[in-house]
């Protein structure tokens, strides 16, 4: 996905660049559970998202005003509290899970370890905020 983009930016309808960051750092917070396996569900609560990214290209690709359109427009407002609710908890879940003295694992994890998770999942958020609400409030 990241590849195409970045070799054809006109796949997406705007902000290409914003989209080639937001899959660098969802690589970069995937990176944790492959080097910390007992955190492998930490990727199924985060990619969850990925619901609500479905919904927002299906019905990008369906007839305007279809019934599927409708659906899957309607599936995407109501998956929105993923990106805007459950997307902001995780930074705190991240938080207790990946610090130093975390009892997930003895001695807990490194300061580049958490540094680089907090991080990634901030910024997810933050992309969230810059580049998706706009797109949700009314025209002027």
């Amino acid at each position: 996905d990241t590849i195409w983009i970045v070799v054809s930016p006109s796949a997406v309808p705007r902000f290409a660049w914003a989209i080639v960051l937001h899959h660098t750092l969802t690589f970069l917070i995937l990176l944790h559970p492959l080097r910390y396996p007992e955190h492998a569900i930490e990727t199924c609560r985060d990619g969850i998202v990925e619901l609500n990214t479905f919904f927002l290209i299906a019905r990008r690709q369906l007839t305007r005003g279809s019934f599927l359109n409708r659906a899957c427009d309607l599936m995407y407002h109501l998956t929105l509290s993923i990106r805007f609710l459950w997307q902001p908890y995780l930074i705190y879940h991240f938080r207790i899970i990946t610090h130093m003295d975390s009892t997930d694992r003895p001695g807990g994890y490194t300061f580049r370890e958490h540094y680089m998770v907090m991080v990634s999942q901030v910024l997810l958020c933050v992309f969230n905020i810059l580049i998706v609400l706009p797109g949700l409030l009314p025209k002027k």
